[in-house]
């Protein structure tokens, strides 16, 4: 029997091993690695992430190609408007009392979409009513909203009412309460639409209106049928547009403008509207004042006379007689 070696505190001895501590083979001995017995790691890494790559690109193509994978559509709101009777046709100015106002406005492509309605004083923040309701679809919403709403002081200002889709700010409408009743806006009857319009003072020429941008007097507005036959001509006052003429049969209709004394146009005074029943469409018009440039005055040299060298004649001198 032959007995291992240990050392004075009994443990095993062991042989040196070529590859360190580990007893595994040493470099001068065939690896089935190194020397072709068997697949590299290197290799079998490389087929890994290759079948992995293969396999994502199947699956992204099957899903793309899948009917049943609906691309995401972006939900949002037109035709925002402040009405003084639910589902109502816009209005601008509303009397002194009014103690409810209705948000109105059309939503599409919502699934469950979160549409914020925040109304803010004359004054500015803090806002007066909030109110967040989820909704589905396409449709119409009218928003109730009550509360105190006294006539805004002097200076003109205006209420602000605006709404949030999914958080992200969407469309805003300026309102006014009146210290005198204001013109009620006439309900259309079913089947019907209607079409405001309105001219604003385009200050900046950039063809559209700027909140710093005021509504302008004295330009006349003409409602055509798609056959340019007139309908209702209206005269501005700066005060009370949009001026909306409802209870008109679906179609092509033109709205015209004439300019108010001094100004040009910056937008065309032209503008076709396809109206269908119990839509509204809007057509605004901007001018602004020409701007005449400076001419710079053109210096014009004086020419400098030259002077003309003056003809001597000379005669001859006869003398008679002149020896005694």
């Amino acid at each position: 029997m032959t007995r291992r070696k240990t050392n004075d505190d009994g443990r095993r001895s062991q042989s040196p091993s070529p590859v360190g501590n580990g007893g595994g083979p040493a470099w001068g001995s065939p690896s089935p690695v190194r020397d072709g017995g068997g697949l590299g790691w290197g290799f079998l890494i490389l087929a890994a992430t290759t079948l992995a790559l293969l396999l994502l690109g199947v699956t992204t193509w099957v899903m793309a190609a899948s009917p049943g994978v609906q691309q995401a559509t972006v939900a949002g709101i037109v035709n925002l408007r402040m009405s003084n009777t639910p589902y109502g046709p816009p209005v601008t100015q509303f009397p002194a009392g009014t103690t409810t106002v209705y948000v109105v406005f059309d939503y599409y492509d919502t699934n469950n979409t979160p549409i914020r309605v925040v109304i803010y004083p004359p004054s500015g923040p803090p806002a007066i009513f909030e109110q967040t309701q989820t909704y589905n679809g396409n449709g119409t919403a009218s928003v109730s909203a009550p509360g105190s709403f006294p006539p805004d002081p002097p200076p003109a200002a205006y209420y602000v009412t605006n709404v949030y889709v999914a958080g992200q700010y969407a469309d805003g409408v300026e309102w006014r309460v009146m210290g005198t009743a204001a013109t009620p806006t006439p309900t259309p009857p079913t089947g019907t639409g209607t079409i405001c319009a309105l001219v604003y003072e385009d200050a900046n020429g950039n063809l559209r209106r700027d909140p710093d941008e005021s509504l302008l007097a004295d330009a006349v507005i003409t409602l055509t049928d798609a056959n340019r036959v007139p309908l209702y001509n209206y005269t501005t006052d700066g005060m009370h547009e949009p001026h909306c003429f409802p209870g008109l049969t679906p179609g092509d209709y033109y709205v015209l403008e004439k300019n108010p004394p001094n100004y040009s146009s910056t937008t065309g005074d032209t503008i076709l509207l396809t109206l269908a029943s119990g839509a509204t469409r809007y057509a605004e018009f901007g001018d602004r004042i020409p701007v005449v440039p400076t001419e710079t005055p053109t210096l014009v040299a004086t020419p400098t006379r030259t002077a003309t060298p003056a003809r001597r004649l000379f005669l001859p001198l006869i003398m008679k007689n002149f020896w005694p």
